[in-house]
């Protein structure tokens, strides 16, 4: 399902069974090429797979724009589709909301029951663009502590000295997002940040949570994997 025409933006919450949270919460941030959102594949699924591993998630709906008669409305090749209309308007709204939200998950901890300090950002496609604007152009207020760019691209801006920890995902064979999302990695690296990078074969663009007989589908089990040995998750039993 594709939401479109959001005009509103706003939170959805999923969390864990009682007993399980862990105090870790997670924003999620789904893709659609800032004219729509793929609400269940990059949104709902991915918050209920995070409340099953005892975090706290809230699906970002944020505000995307709204195309005239005849405008480009889909994802286009990299050079076309950063010079297109509607990426311009449409990730300058998704970044406002995407800070508003880090804002206001980690003022409203206590009412969530997290841990302020142990905030993430995962987002998708143009949600992983959202994430990488957040984290590379907000502050330490709006910053969160980790953040998980999946297909993603990075604004050409310097790393902030406070830049959080970073996972990333991306498949050889997404016409949209490799390599571009190396350079994200790259620029971690080089800043002397923390990145762990990991590159499928197969995959293509959009492949949310993954297929699970697919090599890529095995990314979200990394991810707590690399939660745990970063603090942000209890180390199984």
């Amino acid at each position: 399902m594709s939401i479109s025409n959001v005009t509103v933006p706003t939170l959805s919450i999923w969390r864990p069974q009682p007993g399980k949270a862990t105090g870790t919460a997670v924003i999620v941030a789904p893709g659609g090429a800032f004219t729509g959102l793929a609400w269940n594949l990059e949104g709902a699924s991915v918050a209920k797979w995070l409340a099953s591993q005892g975090v706290t998630a809230f699906v970002l709906k944020y505000r995307v724009h709204q195309p005239l008669p005849g405008e480009e409305s889909k994802a286009m090749p990299p050079v076309r589709y950063e010079q297109s209309q509607h990426v311009k308007t449409g990730e300058k709204l998704a970044m406002e909301d995407g800070m508003q939200a880090v804002k206001l998950v980690r003022s409203n901890a206590a009412r969530f029951g997290i841990d302020p300090h142990r905030i993430g950002f995962l987002g998708f496609s143009a949600g992983a663009m959202t994430a990488m604007n957040v984290v590379m152009k907000g502050d330490s207020e709006s910053r969160p502590d980790f953040v998980a760019p999946i297909y993603g691209a990075a604004p050409a801006v310097p790393v902030p000295q406070d830049a959080p920890p970073l996972f990333e995902v991306v498949a050889v064979d997404d016409p949209i997002m490799f390599p571009r999302a190396l350079v994200i990695f790259d620029q971690w690296t080089a800043a002397g940040k923390q990145a762990e990078l990991h590159v499928y074969e197969k995959g293509g663009h959009g492949f949310g949570l993954g297929n699970k007989d697919m090599p890529v589908g095995k990314w979200p089990e990394a991810f707590a994997a690399w939660m745990v040995d970063h603090g942000f998750l209890p180390a199984p039993k």
